[in-house]
């Protein structure tokens, strides 16, 4: 948990069949976010989609990821609001 005096950030990142950019988009915010204290949620509609595969595969390297399942609706909006319900609350 992130400790009182420093701010805490959440990286929300909706995906759908993005197995060929995800580890770049992750090795990206890895190195410009370091020393940063956050997570990366990332949110899927589709327990099918290859991407998860590519996730589980880097999970040791990137341990600051989650992985959440879209809730509500389909698509960007149900996706973005599934990460801000299991967002981390920190200070702002």
């Amino acid at each position: 948990m992130p400790s009182e005096q420093q701010p805490f950030l959440t990286i929300l990142i909706p995906f759908h069949h993005e197995k060929q950019t995800i580890v770049g988009v992750l090795t990206q915010l890895r190195s410009r976010l370091s020393g940063v204290p956050h997570e990366t949620l990332l949110i899927h509609d589709d327990w099918n989609d290859p991407t998860l595969a590519v996730i589980k595969a880097n999970e040791v390297a990137y341990p600051q990821i989650r992985t959440v399942h879209n809730t509500y609706k389909p698509g960007i909006p149900g996706a973005i609001q599934t990460g801000l319900d299991n967002a981390r609350r920190g200070t702002y």
